[in-house]
């Protein structure tokens, strides 16, 4: 089945043991930073900064515009290609979105499984205080082991 752009978004989209994670929030609230770290884990990178979503197969999938895929804006270096940094394996071209976590500044984070509405398609979704000292990383790897567990079972 062919793919259809949906819109245009800001966040980071990493795969963690299969399971397509976007982290959406500000500026500043350590996307790129836990996306790095979970690729020197391991893990793989979409998209980071700019992340086009497209339906396919009834789901949303995400991945990088043209020309940027695996590459990521790592203050203050600029653009990176992580493919030279970690390798060919640590980035892929798409992902279903299985997961977003919202980074929020604000003592609300919502911690149990729900689904929320994501531009038309229910998504499971978690808030989360900024990163704070890779607290971000390991629950996000700890969401995407669990996740990938359930869906096998």
């Amino acid at each position: 089945m062919a793919s259809s752009r949906l819109r245009t978004i800001h966040g980071v989209l990493v795969r963690v043991s299969g399971t397509g994670i976007l982290l959406i929030g500000d500026s500043g609230t350590g996307k790129t930073s836990c996306a790095l770290r979970l690729i020197a884990a391991g893990h793989q990178l979409i998209a980071d900064d700019v992340i086009e979503l497209r339906v396919k197969d009834g789901g949303l999938v995400g991945n990088p515009p043209d020309g940027f895929g695996g590459v990521a804006n790592v203050r203050p270096l600029g653009l990176v290609d992580l493919r030279l940094a970690f390798g060919i394996t640590a980035v892929a071209e798409s992902s279903p979105i299985d997961i977003v976590i919202r980074l929020t500044p604000t003592n609300d984070e919502k911690r149990e499984r729900r689904f929320e509405d994501f531009y038309g398609f229910p998504v499971l979704f978690y808030d989360h205080q900024p990163d704070r000292d890779g607290e971000l990383t390991t629950f996000v790897e700890e969401i995407g082991a669990s996740e990938a567990f359930i869906r096998s079972h």
